[in-house]
């Protein structure tokens, strides 16, 4: 039997032991597509992760097939992410049903980076398919229908064709690594920007255009409700301090948060604090307001209407929670 290029990579055993995951072993549920913040506006405008041409040294480079890179490698103990700060995640289950397989190549970028295509098309002729069933490779579907791969290496599939957004369940927001960049570490603003940080900047983004986004994996159910995740409750927490601390109006106006120009304000001082930040501007928008506590409602207001989320059970109601 001649011997394939992914057996160097095979997934080991599963761990016997309740409370130990075996690093060459881990359970394969969630992979993820993390970019950074102007490219996932847009995603969030179309509606889809646009698949897109590969022009790293991959053997595909010549090739006219589009993926979208998505990988269940965690990069937060490793400095962070090269890829950016926003991340989409999907169920890989649900993601492969009815695909055919194909191993493109290894490529050793300090880690082994090992990587699947994954497409409706017959590729055999030019690449070679990939079972993951068999098991002797970096992904393996178990006898019981548990996916597994090896957390040792670097695992990237390539995914053929558009992804739709609606087929993410969660987003959320991760550290940039400080020195390594997929686009340029030169002239990379990003590097080195933590979750929170990028939490905050990406919700004013989305805040400071006209617009109601579609992002159905920004918001959960909790008891029966409507509610922003986690991640986006906490960059509405976050950006509300950087708003009380940071805005310092010495005389302010008579603009409530029900009034007609509200929104429009509001938009104008999320658009300032939107990467590059200006907060002379802010300031100057933000004084038009009666107080502070106008001005978050105004802005929890926008913010709820922007994600479409209620009201009652939205970021309006976290501020008077809080």
């Amino acid at each position: 039997m001649s011997s394939k290029p992914w057996q160097s990579f095979r997934v080991g055993a599963p761990s016997s032991n309740p409370g130990w995951t075996n690093p060459n072993c881990q359970e394969l549920r969630t992979v993820a597509h993390v970019t950074h913040l102007p490219n996932a506006r847009r995603i969030a405008e179309d509606g889809r992760i646009r698949a897109d041409l590969v022009f790293d040294r991959s053997k595909l480079n010549t090739e006219r097939i589009r993926v979208v890179w998505l990988s269940p490698n965690d990069w937060t103990n490793a400095g962070g992410f090269r890829y950016g700060n926003v991340r989409f995640q999907y169920d890989w289950n649900s993601l492969i049903q009815e695909k055919r397989y194909y191993w493109v190549e290894s490529i050793s970028y300090g880690i082994s980076a090992c990587r699947i295509l994954v497409t409706d098309k017959d590729y055999s002729t030019s690449l070679e398919p990939y079972d993951p069933q068999v098991g002797d490779g970096p992904w393996w579907l178990s006898s019981s229908g548990q996916h597994y791969w090896n957390g040792n290496h670097c695992l990237e599939f390539m995914i053929e064709g558009d992804i739709s957004l609606t087929d993410s369940y969660n987003i959320d927001f991760v550290k940039h690594h400080v020195s390594y960049c997929n686009i340029d570490p030169r002239t990379c603003t990003y590097r080195d920007r933590g979750d929170r940080e990028a939490g905050q900047d990406f919700l004013a983004l989305l805040g400071s255009e006209k617009k109601t986004w579609s992002l159905t994996s920004a918001l959960e159910t909790k008891d029966g409700a409507t509610v922003p995740n986690r991640a986006f409750n906490t960059a509405f927490t976050d950006l509300m301090f950087k708003i009380r601390t940071s805005i310092n109006v010495l005389s302010w106006g008579a603009l409530t948060a029900s009034d007609a120009l509200a929104r429009l304000i509001a938009r104008a001082v999320l658009h300032s604090l939107s990467p590059p930040s200006d907060w002379k501007d802010a300031t100057i928008l933000a004084a038009q307001f009666q107080n502070r506590d106008e001005l978050e409602l105004a802005i929890a207001d926008l913010l709820d209407t922007a994600l479409g989320v209620p009201p009652s059970s939205g970021f309006r109601h976290q501020l008077s929670c809080g």
